[in-house]
């Protein structure tokens, strides 16, 4: 018969060792500092090139071409869009949260939308080289934690990538964006591409750059796949000067140019 002294002794050994499991099988997470999420312009394309300003009503062929390729894709992006770009936009005015369920941050928010309410939740999980991000979007009364985009930055915030799936309805990936920046935003990029599986426009594609340092500091080049045919445009974000190619539209391979008041002109 054990003495009470042994007892006591195997009690104490016995919460020894729960204890180190314990302390082996579930250590503490340090969250460390929650990442940066990457700024609107890699997500939203700058479509500036459609709005001109009060007084240029009666613009001339080479702008209005341009602008009219430039705002299709504007018009497709901002009308199917609108519930995740919100989301998206709202997110930078939200503190995020560490879950170590996930294990990752979390910026969970409401928001408004096409006349609904919405809860976002973008999630961040990060490792040795990048963060991956999620975007799970519940809409009151309807759909629940649905991901309508996904995406990949580089910790050092420079490059990366976003799927967004088409709706509720379709969960399919519809657009794959790719973008790259500098870290004084001097230069920056932006690519929307087509991704629907087995569509005609699979492959589609817009692509802008924003270079600071080039006289038309603005480019645009639109791909379309069934024609296989590319639209280039530059222009001056400041002086509104530019200049279009489309061998399909102009029959030449010459670019064709507009003024500071978007009316045609030999090109210099």
């Amino acid at each position: 018969m054990k003495t009470p002294a042994a007892l006591l002794r195997g009690v104490i050994f016995s919460s020894i060792i729960l204890l180190y499991a314990c302390s082996e099988s579930d250590p503490e997470i340090d969250p460390g500092v929650a990442p940066d999420i990457p700024p609107v312009s890699t997500f939203v394309m700058d479509f500036n090139i459609t709005e001109a300003d009060g007084g240029r009503a009666m613009t001339k062929n080479n702008w209005t071409y341009s602008a009219l390729n430039v705002g299709f894709w504007n018009i497709a992006i901002t009308t199917t869009f609108a519930i995740p770009v919100a989301s998206f936009a709202e997110s930078f005015n939200h503190e995020p949260v560490f879950d170590a369920s996930i294990p990752g941050w979390v910026w969970e928010y409401d928001y408004a939308a096409l006349g609904a309410k919405y809860t976002a939740k973008l999630q961040a999980t990060v490792n040795s080289t990048e963060v991956a991000w999620d975007m799970f979007i519940t809409r009151e009364n309807g759909f629940e934690d649905f991901n309508w985009y996904s995406g990949v930055s580089k910790l050092d915030g420079l490059s990366g990538s976003w799927v967004l799936n088409h709706d509720p309805n379709d969960p399919s990936p519809f657009i794959e964006i790719k973008w790259a920046r500098s870290e004084t935003d001097e230069l920056a990029s932006i690519g929307y591409t087509n991704v629907v599986s087995g569509a005609d426009t699979n492959g589609d594609f817009i692509f802008f750059e924003r270079d600071e340092s080039d006289d038309f500091n603005r480019q645009y080049d639109i791909y379309d796949k069934s024609e296989a045919n590319t639209t280039e445009i530059r222009w001056n974000s400041v002086s509104k000067d530019g200049k279009v190619r489309d061998f399909l539209y102009f029959q030449d391979n010459s670019f064709h140019c507009w003024d500071s008041m978007l009316d045609d002109i030999d090109c210099p």
